[in-house]
């Protein structure tokens, strides 16, 4: 399957709650999502393969990110390491990610055709942590 990334963003530091979540698919889609969820090499896959995969994934989250946001993982080899360096100086309930989680709900917008329950559930997994 081709991965279509035209609709990914960079992440600026502001913006982390929908980058996590297209990044995540992206990761999956990709086949990338053991460094970052998996603690433990895999049965069946050597050290080396096991390496590979996380400097392959760290490159592929760092093509993602801004360069200001860059330099706090420029260095890591280890997947979940970037992976949670970028949670902790993101994730929190910061100014700059409160206002951006305002403005998306904001925009969401209520047509007839489509549920109140179905809007609210793409706000909940779009926009809001988990």
């Amino acid at each position: 399957m081709e991965t279509n990334t035209s609709q990914m963003i960079i992440l600026n530091g502001s913006n982390y709650h929908l980058w996590k979540t297209r990044m995540e698919d992206l990761l999956y889609v990709n086949g990338f999502h053991q460094p970052i969820i998996c603690s433990e090499k895999p049965e069946g896959m050597t050290e080396e393969e096991w390496n590979l995969l996380h400097r392959r994934v760290c490159g592929y989250i760092r093509h993602w990110v801004d360069e200001n946001v860059s330099t706090h993982v420029s260095r890591e080899i280890n997947a979940r390491t970037v992976w949670s360096i970028l949670e902790q100086l993101y994730a929190g309930n910061t100014c700059h990610s409160k206002l951006f989680l305002i403005k998306r709900l904001m925009s969401l917008r209520y047509t007839r055709t489509i549920s109140t329950f179905l809007v609210l559930r793409k706000a909940r997994k779009s926009y809001l942590p988990p």
